[in-house]
């Protein structure tokens, strides 16, 4: 996937790992904070998991590993096959 195929799915990552890194947030359900993710994924499977790959391994962030556990793990079960 490009980086253009990938906006939506950075957007989305990014508005993840934005709302899960707030202190107040640590109680929220990943599945809440991840919606966004879900619902890009639920669009373009394969695209999505594709950015997931290529997106997750280049972020940097402080706390990216918070994010890998709780979206991209969700994600790579969805990707499973795809």
């Amino acid at each position: 996937a490009n980086q253009d195929s990938c906006a939506d799915y950075k957007a989305a990552a990014v508005s993840c790992y934005d709302f899960i890194s707030q202190p107040a947030d640590k109680s929220v359900p990943s599945d809440k904070c991840c919606s966004g993710l879900r619902d890009y994924k639920n669009k373009d499977l394969k695209n999505a998991c594709s950015c997931s790959r290529t997106f997750m391994s280049q972020l940097d962030k402080p706390h990216v590993d918070k994010l890998e556990q709780q979206c991209t793990l969700n994600m790579e079960t969805a990707c499973k096959g795809v």
